[in-house]
């Protein structure tokens, strides 16, 4: 997918021209950011709705076409947020929920970026213009719980501000529940069974085995904590590692 993306880009950069992508996933994301920063070919931009959106839409192609497009990305990635709102407090319902529901209504994954929970009253979806209008007007229902749908302006998007902490540790391994333990201050017990249900992702992709290792760099992403950067890491003599993370929740 990222090939397919970088080989629409080239041609546009070429032609002094962009284009313009729907919701991509965080790790193609980076990827195509990536390929941007080592071959120089051409300029990417992103926007998800808000600072630490993991699903966004991209502008890519040449450097200054991007740049001045990106002063008015408002406009050229257009995005909106649809609020619903429903009873959940006897059906607890997750993320998966409401993306079932709405893909349920003939719309396409591409066209849903983030999905921010709030709590026991439903959800927010972040969209592209035709995918908000569709929910709005057709969602009912959520895991047979009655909703109302309504598109809320982006500044009422319900995300708590970023908390940066730094932490440090001596772990035997690196193992990824080891680590993930660690940084998200929860027990081994608990980040191997989030790990098992697939909870956790490492550089944006999806593990399930607890006993990955993971190494300086590593970003690590556990649904509804955040995310956990490996920033250093070094064996003692003790046959220990040292380690020094930063969370982002």
């Amino acid at each position: 997918i990222t090939h397919c993306y970088i080989n629409d880009a080239i041609p546009a950069t070429k032609s002094r021209s962009h284009i313009v992508s729907k919701f991509i996933s965080p790790s193609l994301l980076a990827d195509i950011y990536r390929h941007s920063e080592e071959n120089n070919l051409f300029e990417v931009f992103s926007w998800g709705g808000y600072k630490q959106a993991e699903r966004c839409r991209m502008l890519m192609g040449h450097p200054l076409v991007v740049r001045s497009l990106a002063s008015d990305f408002t406009k050229i990635l257009a995005i909106k947020v649809v609020d619903i709102r429903g009873d959940f407090l006897f059906d607890p319902v997750k993320k998966e929920d409401f993306l079932d529901a709405v893909i349920g209504l003939d719309i396409s994954p591409d066209e849903i970026g983030d999905v921010i929970l709030r709590d026991l009253h439903g959800a927010q979806i972040v969209a592209t213009p035709e995918a908000a209008s569709k929910i709005t007007e057709s969602l009912t229902d959520v895991i047979g719980v009655a909703v109302k749908c309504q598109a809320v302006p982006l500044s009422e998007l319900a995300v708590a501000p970023l908390v940066e902490k730094t932490i440090t540790s001596t772990e035997a391994s690196m193992r990824l529940d080891a680590i993930a333990s660690a940084g998200f201050g929860i027990s081994r017990s608990k980040a191997a069974t989030d790990i098992k249900e697939q909870q956790v992702r490492v550089n944006w992709k999806h593990v399930t085995r607890v006993a990955d290792e993971v190494k300086q760099g590593d970003v690590i992403a556990l649904e509804g904590r955040g995310k956990v950067t490996v920033v250093f890491s070094e064996l003692t003599k003790k046959g220990r590692y040292q380690i020094l993370l930063k969370r982002i929740s």
